[in-house]
Parts: C-alpha cells; structure tokens; sequence
C-alpha cells in the first residue's frame, strides 16, 4: 500500500505545499533545468541539490515547469515535458486506487488531510475534497502531457509547433532599430521588406543561407534589401564569447569590411564562403582579395586602421545588444526571426502586411 500510496502523496504536496507562493525566477529554473538536463557532472549535481532545496516552494517549481513548456526551445521543452510527464505517470496510475484506500482505510485519510491541512486547515473533509479536485488536475494533466508527448515523438508535428510559436513570437515582437548606414547589401534599393544578417565566415550555415539568398533574389518576385553585418566567433575581436568557435573569422570580418571601402565586399564575400579557410590571418585575407580583384595593398592598410576595427566592434557591439549568441542570425524589418524555416513565410506575410505586390 505505502509503494501505491506515496507517489500520489508526492504530486499532492508538490501541487499543494504552498498555496499562494512566489514561484522561483523563471530564470533561475530555466538555468537549473539546463544543468540538469545537459550540464557537466558537477553541474547536474548542484542543480540536484537545488531542486532539492525548493522544499515548499514545490508548487512555484511545477509552475515553473508548465511555463517551460511554452519555451521556443525544443530541448527545455522536451525536458520539461518529461519531467512533468514523470510526475502525472506516477500518480494517474494510482488514483483510483487511492481513491477507494481514502474509503476504506481511515489511517491513510488522516494522513492525507494532515498533509492538506496548509489547503483547509482543521477540516478534514474539506481537505478531502480539496485533495479529490488536486487529483483530478493530475488527471487533466497527465492528458494534456501525453498529447505534447506525443507531438514531441512526432517530428513533423513538433516542427509545426515550434513553426507556430515562432510566427507568433514574430508578430508580437518589437521591431528594434539596426545600424544599416554604410553596408553591403543585395536587393532592391528601394525594397520595403528589408532583411539584416548577423553572419560568421567560417560558419556553415551561414554559408548555405548566403547560397539561398543568392538564389532567392534572382527567382523572387518580392522587392527584398538583404544586408549583411558581421558577428565572428572568435575572442580575438568578440568579447562577448568564453571560447573561440571559428578561429581566422576576426580578420576575414575586417576582410570584409576593408573590400566593402572598395566597392568589392560581394566578391570577396562570395571567395571566402568558397574558400572558408581555418585559422585565416592577414596574409590569408590578402590572397583572398587579391583574387577577389582588391587591392592588396589598400586592404592591409585598411585592416590595420583604427576606422575599420571600430566598424566591426560597432557591428559586434550591436550584435550582444540584440542578445545574439549565434550565427546566422536573421532580422525582418527590424524583429528577430528564431526560425530559418520560417523565412518564406514571414517574407509573405511581411508583404501582405505592407500591401507590397510582386
């Protein structure tokens, strides 16, 4: 009886230790579920202690939880999902059970009313039913869990998911104000849909994306500017990183802001994407430009100028404002797009939007 009874004790007090308490920072626990789920050793071990610590605060963690589900990130999402789903198993499977021991059995009703006394203190049966309605949002619960469960085992419907929410977060977003005065851009001049890339040359993705634009632009009816910024993933010249992730792409993101003095960023823009060359340094930039057609010599006086690293410092600058940690990342008329799959659809809905015909 006690292995049947306890797990649905546990939802009971977790849902109901505290009703009416703050619960943790939103932050706190997304940055505690992470380490649990996916941090070092070390991590999962603090983490674990600090779930353990919520004590009473149990109910703001099951909040916290739920929220979690609403996140835009698959992972959490998924963590939490089976976290909850791990709580709503343990106890559907013995409500009813627990249900007929609460008739039958006077001793295990006293100790659940005891433990419902923060609910209704003093009165039994009021506690008794208190605790009915708790497990009948297990209940609900537990459904509503197997439903995203099933969405998460399910890779098409995931993706439309997460399509949705991103669609969504777009639409809401505030549109923020970007520093386009003096960059390389493609497109329509006068274009009303304009799109700013935060890119990385030695990033692979950021490559594929620059060969879909290339693409996109000659077969698009759609008047569309595409600008591009420059975020390298390397400390020499990005503060904003614990660890080098792309060696070499400081000095072929001050390559590229040196072509663009001359009127060249598009050929040596499109050379290095070709190229992608690891641990670049000035010489390897030089050669680059040269057969971009540069001038060699103009170049290395352009990249050892205090005017040029300022431009990329003020792109990277720009770029932590924004809160972005990766590339690429996307602008459309100043919101955020979290999806790349999405492109297409915001760049519609965009035109729809401002009434622009193809």
């Amino acid at each position: 009886m006690k292995r049947l009874f306890l797990p649905v004790l546990f939802i009971l007090l977790l849902t109901a230790a505290k009703i009416g308490a703050a619960p943790p920072p939103r932050e706190a626990f997304d940055g505690k579920l992470a380490d649990l789920t996916g941090g070092l050793a070390a991590e999962r071990v603090a983490a674990a202690n600090w779930f353990q610590g919520l004590g009473p605060d149990a109910a703001g963690a099951v909040q916290a939880l739920a929220e979690s589900l609403k996140s835009d990130d698959p992972k959490l999402v998924e963590a939490s999902a089976k976290a909850l789903g791990s709580i709503g198993a343990a106890a559907s499977s013995s409500i009813q059970p627990l249900l007929s021991a609460l008739e039958n059995h006077p001793e295990l009703a006293t100790m659940i009313s005891g433990s419902l006394d923060r609910i209704a203190p003093g009165d039994p049966e009021i506690s008794r039913k208190k605790g009915e309605t708790l497990l009948r949002h297990v209940v609900t619960l537990q459904k509503q869990l197997a439903d995203l469960e099933a969405i998460l085992d399910d890779p098409k419907r995931l993706q439309d998911l997460l399509n949705t929410r991103a669609l969504a977060k777009f639409q809401a977003a505030e549109a923020q104000s970007l520093d386009t005065e003096g960059l390389p851009w493609k497109g329509k001049e006068d274009a009303k849909i304009v799109v700013v890339e935060f890119s990385d040359f030695l990033c692979p993705w950021c490559k594929r994306l620059s060969l879909a634009f290339e693409q996109f632009l000659k077969q698009s009816p759609l008047p569309l500017k595409i600008y591009h910024k420059n975020y390298p993933l390397e400390q020499s010249c990005n503060p904003n990183l614990s660890r080098d992730v792309h060696a070499g792409s400081c000095a072929l993101a001050l390559g590229g802001i040196c072509a663009n003095e001359q009127d060249l960023f598009w050929p040596y823009h499109d050379k290095v994407f070709a190229l992608q060359p690891k641990d670049a340094d000035v010489e390897k930039v030089a050669e680059i430009a040269k057969d971009a057609g540069l001038d060699v010599a103009t170049l290395r006086s352009c990249m050892d100028s205090e005017s040029a690293k300022r431009k990329l410092s003020s792109q990277i600058s720009e770029a932590a404002s924004l809160d972005i940690h990766g590339t690429p990342t996307l602008f459309i008329n100043g919101k955020r797009l979290e999806n790349l799959n999405n492109f297409l659809q915001v760049i519609q809905m965009e035109a729809k939007r401002l009434g622009v015909q193809p």
